[in-house]
């Protein structure tokens, strides 16, 4: 979040994707709905609704309630044709990932993390 936003420090996007990167693939659902807005915004990489759909899903399934919210925002701006490559792109990957990635999460104690996120924007 402070390199994507400049918090104390230079902002640097395209930083801020690859350590999203590297922390959605340790199954760190934030990450994964942070990465899901990199997709689809454009930021640090390439505009991608497809791959964002993917990681908001990939969160969603999580627990993450902001991914859940981003996901059913993204969805009616996608064509039918973009939706089924989409869910096709998120099963391919989920089923070659590890468990740390695609096993839901049992009440998930998010809000610490969350007020602390809040704090810093």
């Amino acid at each position: 979040v402070c390199l994507e936003k400049g918090l104390g420090i230079k902002q640097d996007v395209k930083a801020a994707f690859d350590w999203h990167t590297k922390a959605a693939l340790q199954g760190d659902d934030f990450a994964q709905k942070a990465l899901g807005v990199c997709y689809e915004k454009g930021r640090g990489v390439g505009t991608d609704w497809i791959e964002a759909f993917k990681w908001y899903e990939t969160a969603a399934r999580r627990g993450n309630r902001d991914a859940i919210k981003l996901r059913s925002l993204l969805e009616p701006r996608m064509s039918k044709a973009q939706l089924q490559e989409a869910r096709q792109r998120y099963e391919v990957f989920i089923a070659k990932a590890p468990a740390s990635i695609s096993t839901p999460l049992p009440g998930k104690p998010d809000e610490p993390r969350k007020r602390a996120v809040d704090f810093l924007e």
